[in-house]
């Protein structure tokens, strides 16, 4: 087999492979692919109880802004509408309500109206509850270290967080693994 032969049967294979997909769409009857966005589970009500959680979590500092600003809310609220299972969609509706609802027992208000001090005192009753439930052995996650751990993904991935509370290069030099930072310096984002 000379060369050009080679090449021209390893052309027409991988034509035939990108083309398989497209002839059986042909053969089949193509599907129409799902236009819009997945419904989001949150109504607005919630989605500003998350905004308002997260914001608890990462508060707005003198050197960058909060997680609220970082619209980790509505980030919240399409993460976990398309792509966590009901099961968790369910725990952490059930875990937003008794925050709420412990809120206004304790408080006799709503926790989006609660001051500062009081939504930070309901959310460390919340982790210290979930420790509790660890240290039990209780084996699904509970709430607090996942709207936690969803507060810091969604901020620190979001513009504000990566370029104001994280150190950040447009376009970063060599690749450093391991640098050693000097007290009061800020982690890199990039």
């Amino acid at each position: 087999m000379k060369r050009r032969e080679a090449l021209q049967m390893v052309g027409m294979m991988m034509g035939g492979l990108l083309a398989t997909p497209a002839l059986a769409d042909i053969v089949e009857g193509r599907k129409d692919l799902p236009t819009g966005t997945a419904k989001l589970i949150f109504d607005q009500p919630t989605e500003d109880l998350i905004a308002e959680i997260a914001d608890v979590i990462i508060p707005t500092t003198a050197d960058s802004a909060g997680a609220k600003a970082a619209g980790v809310g509505p980030f919240i609220n399409l993460l976990v509408s398309d792509c966590y299972p009901k099961e968790y969609q369910d725990r952490l509706q059930n875990g937003l309500a008794r925050v709420d609802r412990e809120t206004r027992a304790v408080y006799g208000k709503s926790f989006k109206d609660a001051s500062a001090e009081q939504k930070t005192a309901i959310l460390k009753l919340e982790e210290a509850n979930a420790f509790a439930d660890r240290k039990a052995g209780v084996k699904e996650q509970p709430f607090w270290f996942t709207i936690k751990e969803l507060t810091m993904f969604g901020y620190f991935t979001s513009e504000i967080g990566a370029t104001k509370a994280l150190a950040y290069e447009y376009v970063p030099g060599r690749y450093e693994g391991c640098t050693p930072l000097k007290p009061g310096q800020k982690a890199w984002a990039t």
